[in-house]
């Protein structure tokens, strides 16, 4: 008999808790990138209606329990993570890190090529201190396994506040309205002095436009290391990412995707000061 024919090629982006607010935002991105998307979460679509919407696939799904959604991961290039919660310390443990590092492990096992993980910026001291201590250390503990099952096809993002538009079911909760203006307060050079010690890091963090982080975002998904338009620089570093004009290539039947891969795991905390 003849041999079987090879398995479709992998092209689409999985967003686990695209249904959220850094989730649609990430959605939206690589939407307008020409990227196939698909969204995977508890509540599966969002309950109000949106244009860009009927271009995403829906998927129900607990990322607690691969058995849910191992199937829908054969077409599936590159996963980002947005997964996250408060709560208690069990529950914050649970969804920041165990349910990460579940969903990390399938994607794994079934042939994924990239992890991108939207993780949380690094508090010295702090991280270990009730009543956040079960997300921090949750995020820390996805992280690590994260790395070790992609280890040179991972990105961990360690964004802080992060600002916008956001919903709550259908209800319009406009975030920018505050994160404006810490934005603009703790860009004061004498605020940055003081972000510097760890008593104050946690309040005096500056908030990121949640656009920054669906570009960046994007660009390790398709993209990898490279120059690009937008002022958002990886800390202590001088690079420039995400370029806004890129647009996935499909002049062509060959050109199935346009991609650079990073060629290393990186663990980046966004920053837009371009302070090293």
């Amino acid at each position: 008999p003849p041999p079987p024919p090879p398995p479709p090629p992998r092209s689409k982006v999985l967003v686990l808790g695209g249904n959220g607010f850094v989730g649609n935002a990430i959605c939206m991105e690589a939407l307008s990138r020409g990227l196939e998307v698909a969204s995977m979460s508890r509540s599966g679509r969002p309950k109000r209606e949106d244009g860009w919407m009927s271009d995403v696939e829906w998927i129900k799904a607990d990322a607690l329990e691969p058995d849910s959604y191992i199937k829908y991961l054969s077409p599936i290039q590159s996963i980002v993570s947005c997964i996250g919660a408060f709560g208690s310390y069990k529950h914050a443990y649970e969804i920041n890190g165990t349910a990460n590092i579940r969903a990390a492990k399938a994607a794994n096992d079934n042939g994924v090529e990239r992890f991108v993980f939207i993780s949380a910026k690094q508090y010295r001291y702090i991280e270990s201190v009730p009543p956040m201590n079960g997300y921090f250390q949750g995020k820390r503990a996805a992280e690590e396994e994260i790395q070790k099952l992609f280890p040179s096809r991972s990105t961990i993002l360690r964004p802080g506040m992060v600002y916008g538009v956001r919903y709550a079911g259908k209800r319009r909760i406009p975030l920018q309205l505050i994160g404006k203006p810490l934005a603009a307060l703790t860009s004061l050079s004498p605020i940055k002095f003081l972000a510097k010690y760890p008593v104050f890091q946690l309040a005096l963090t500056q908030p990121l436009p949640v656009e920054t982080v669906r570009q960046v975002c994007n660009f390790f998904v398709v993209i990898g290391w490279g120059s690009g338009l937008p002022d958002v620089f990886l800390k202590g570093r001088s690079e420039r990412i995400a370029s806004s004009n890129w647009r996935r290539d499909t002049s062509s039947p060959g050109n199935r995707r346009h991609e650079v891969s990073c060629s290393m795991s990186r663990t980046t905390e966004l920053d837009t000061s371009g302070d090293t």
